[in-house]
């Protein structure tokens, strides 16, 4: 079922309150739910806006969950250096095993004025939020690393099937990618694309895919070009 209604008149939902971590030149965006040990946690893009920056040194976060609003946080140590952004992170559980998909990409030149390119990244996280390893799957535009991508990849959404790595690559054509334990892209289904009843932009990949009842179920989220708003899209939810 696909609803075109504000995502705010679908329920009880809101905005997230994150209190004391919420300051001046600081963006949460683009959030993650994943329970560990039975405790909910908000894992999500932090960016941090300097003077002249076009773009905010993005991290990813950790918040634990009191009901709705997030109790306390914790920087996730990703495997990277310093300069390096990641953002939109995917998280899921299997067994003792963490695992966050997110985005990866580097700003360079004069006034940051040029950057790698989308690159999609796989780590496993301790149950103390410290990267113990990180995949850079190649498949589709993604690269061994950041600087050796074709293209931009993003959205890719993880999940365990069959006791295997498995992620959403692409929604039309539907594509699912069966993995190795170490991240290597052993199989690919690929369905033909057909025509779906969606007028608001592309669909792609959203939250993590979970079965329910036998079938999979994941939310995507689509964006249009705001009209004479140069750069901006506004992003939809389905």
């Amino acid at each position: 079922m696909i609803s075109t209604k504000s995502i705010l008149t679908q329920g009880n939902v809101g905005f997230f309150d994150f209190g004391k971590a919420a300051f001046p030149n600081c963006d949460y965006f683009n959030p993650s739910l994943v329970t560990l040990r039975g405790e909910d946690w908000l894992v999500v893009r932090r960016a941090i806006w300097q003077p002249g920056q076009k773009m905010g040194q993005n991290s990813l976060f950790a918040f634990a969950l009191n009901g709705k609003i997030p109790s306390h946080g914790r920087r996730i140590k990703c495997i990277g250096t310093p300069s390096e952004h990641f953002e939109d992170p995917r998280a899921i559980v299997h067994g003792e095993r963490m695992l966050i998909g997110s985005t990866s990409f580097f700003i360079m030149g004069p006034k940051n004025s040029r950057w790698t390119g989308a690159h999609q990244i796989l780590q496993e996280v301790n149950f103390d939020w410290q990267a113990t390893k990180r995949y850079d799957p190649v498949y589709g535009k993604n690269g061994p690393s950041p600087f050796t991508n074709s293209g931009h990849e993003k959205n890719w959404t993880w999940f365990i099937h069959g006791g295997e790595l498995h992620m959403e690559y692409q929604a039309n054509p539907h594509i699912i990618c069966r993995l190795s334990g170490d991240a290597v892209v052993e199989q690919s289904y690929i369905c033909d694309a057909v025509k779906l009843p969606w007028d608001y932009g592309e669909i792609r990949g959203g939250t993590p895919p979970v079965m329910v009842d036998g079938e999979y179920w994941t939310f995507f989220h689509s964006s249009l070009q705001i009209p004479n708003h140069k750069n901006k899209a506004l992003q939809i939810i389905g």
